[in-house]
């Protein structure tokens, strides 16, 4: 079940006694934690009606301890489980008598306790995690979809009272590098930089791609975007600046090379993809990259044949080489790659 589900679920106060919590967007799974928080638990008596543990730091007769109290001046007691390494593959944790304690724990669970589980993998073939799921409600939290990213900042940004397009909502998605099967940000990377933006643009009302390339942080995936936009355009000039830029930045030579070298990777599969009929979209899913992402390779793609794309990444292959063996000089193997790119 997804955040849609759970939310859905808390308001229609149909509260479980033992949760289970996976998926890959730890932020959703720890929110998801501190509304059911908010619902059960009076912040007057929190220190006495709730515990938590820790992954390597659990402890069984804690736990144990922690289930069988009964709440004060409450309706609920909340024990929360975060990263438990008996609910994942790694050999190191508790015992299987341990596991098996627990299981007898959450069976006679009293109605006054709930439990959660936070784990962002869990061992499925597990007794233990067949059992919470039986048992218990089991909602998985993975990223967000395009969507549903662009509501939930959209959402973040009208709460200040602040305005934003949705052009200028898509452009500071696409710096994210949240979506796609290769993100690099999570959803607490993505709502600091919301966050900023709000702090920075709360005096007047309204936030441009300009304020968003002053105050975000840079994505290199999208300066790397920058450089083939220039690149495209034959623009020598511009592609050099880009490039010193990007070392300006810190970002090392060969690491700009690699990811250049698989943009233009993407461009070739993009441009045979898309020569079958497949859409962008089908395409972004079928190579693992942001539907925004796709559409540019395809527009990049029309301007090269398939011999010019390989053509660029044997070169490209050619001056890493050259570098690491010491031939030539870094920066000079980027201006060269710049030059013949652009001619």
């Amino acid at each position: 079940m997804k955040w849609k589900e759970f939310k859905k679920h808390v308001q229609q106060e149909d509260i479980a006694s033992l949760y289970l919590f996976t998926g890959g967007e730890k932020y959703l799974s720890d929110l998801a934690c501190k509304t059911l928080e908010k619902k059960l638990i009076d912040p007057n008596f929190k220190s006495l009606n709730m515990t938590t543990f820790y992954d390597k730091d659990f402890d069984l007769s804690k736990f144990q301890d922690a289930v069988e109290t009964l709440p004060f001046m409450s309706e609920k007691r909340l024990v929360v489980v975060k990263e438990p390494l008996f609910l994942s593959t790694q050999k190191k944790g508790t015992s299987k008598e341990e596991e098996d304690s627990v299981l007898r724990c959450i069976k006679g669970l009293p109605d006054q306790v709930c439990v959660i589980f936070l784990s962002s993998k869990v061992d499925a073939r597990k007794k233990i995690v067949k059992a919470i799921k039986k048992q218990g409600r089991h909602f998985q939290f993975e990223p967000l979809q395009e969507s549903e990213l662009l509501r939930w900042v959209k959402g973040k940004v009208n709460k200040e009272k602040i305005e934003v397009d949705a052009s200028t909502l898509n452009y500071f998605v696409t710096n994210m590098d949240y979506l796609g099967r290769n993100r690099s940000k999570n959803l607490f990377d993505v709502e600091n930089e919301v966050n900023k933006l709000i702090q920075y643009c709360k005096k007047k009302g309204r936030i441009t791609q300009e304020d968003i390339d002053d105050i975000t942080s840079k994505s290199f995936e999208n300066d790397i975007f920058k450089v083939m936009d220039a690149i495209e355009k034959k623009n020598q000039r511009d592609g050099l600046c880009r490039m010193n830029e990007l070392i300006q930045q810190g970002e090392p030579v060969l690491k700009i090379l690699a990811t250049l070298s698989n943009q233009m990777k993407n461009v070739l599969k993009v441009k045979e993809l898309s020569s079958k009929g497949y859409t962008s979209k089908a395409i972004a899913k079928r190579i693992g990259i942001h539907p925004f992402v796709a559409t540019k390779s395809i527009k990049q793609s029309r301007n090269y044949s398939e011999k010019q794309l390989i053509g660029f990444i044997n070169y490209i292959t050619n001056i890493d080489a050259k570098i690491k063996t010491g031939q030539i000089e870094d920066l000079l193997g980027i201006e060269l790659i710049v030059l013949e790119l652009c001619k």
